[in-house]
């Protein structure tokens, strides 16, 4: 009899060793058919991109870079590289702005604020961050005389930065076909037609929006405008001396608090 409890023991143990291989063999089965149904979903059909939603791209050069990054239709969307993409974006002179998004389960969105032409610097078009754009200057833009160099693509002047913020602010109406340079008295910008001095490039939207409102009131034809205090704007009209209301010159201006 002992031995054929011998044999029984040996026969149990032997079973019980196989249904612990089959289970290890069935958990690594099933983990594998688990990870392999993963990976089948995230490069289906049903996770790949079907949709590129795009808002405010008029002239940034974006499919290239959007493909350079697997953003594409039937690219999986887990692989997308929305950061690298964005990143790369950033660098096109155009694009102030921008933010790409995976859209869950198949849409990627590209939403771009893009800079715009304020003005012109020897003949190139700059945004009013001073970034140099690419391409001709649209017609009428208005015109900074001012001789200066772009650092890295961008003219970094505060008399160049200065004056396309005033132009900014003045609206394209106003802006259109205008000039600005400077002079030892500060800058110095014609806009319809009238001769408008500015002083320094420090509140620059604050004097264009003053201007307006002496526009308004029709000057004579030649006369002269000083902005040089904003909160004080004269006008000196044609063969007239200095006005009374004209800040003095050695009246020291507001400096810019940003």
């Amino acid at each position: 009899m002992s031995n054929d409890r011998f044999a029984e023991r040996r026969r149990t143990v032997a079973e019980d060793r196989a249904r612990r291989a089959l289970r290890r063999a069935l958990l690594v089965l099933g983990f594998t058919a688990a990870v392999a149904g993963v990976v089948y979903l995230f490069h289906s059909p049903l996770l790949s991109i079907s949709t590129i939603a795009v808002d405010g791209v008029a002239n940034a050069e974006l499919e290239p870079v959007l493909r350079a990054h697997r953003i594409a239709p039937g690219e999986p969307l887990i692989w997308t590289d929305v950061e690298g993409a964005a990143s790369a974006l950033a660098d096109d002179p155009w694009v102030a702005s921008v933010a790409i998004d995976r859209d869950w389960p198949t849409t990627v969105r590209v939403t771009v604020t893009e800079r715009t032409p304020v003005g012109s610097v020897d003949g190139v078009a700059v945004a009013v961050d001073g970034v140099v754009l690419p391409g001709a200057p649209p017609e009428g833009l208005p015109v900074l005389a001012i001789a200066a160099e772009p650092v890295a693509g961008r003219y970094p002047q505060q008399e160049i930065v200065g004056g396309l913020r005033f132009f900014a602010a003045l609206g394209e109406d106003l802006a259109s076909q205008s000039t600005l340079t400077t002079t030892q008295d500060g800058l110095v910008a014609v806009v319809a037609g009238y001769t408008v001095r500015l002083g320094r490039p420090v509140d620059m939207e604050e004097k264009a929006r003053a201007l307006g409102p002496v526009l308004a009131e029709a000057p004579l034809e030649g006369s002269e405008i000083t902005l040089v205090a904003p909160a004080r704007p004269s006008v000196l009209a044609p063969g007239a001396g200095p006005s009374a209301t004209e800040p003095p010159a050695d009246n020291p201006e507001p400096t810019d608090e940003g």
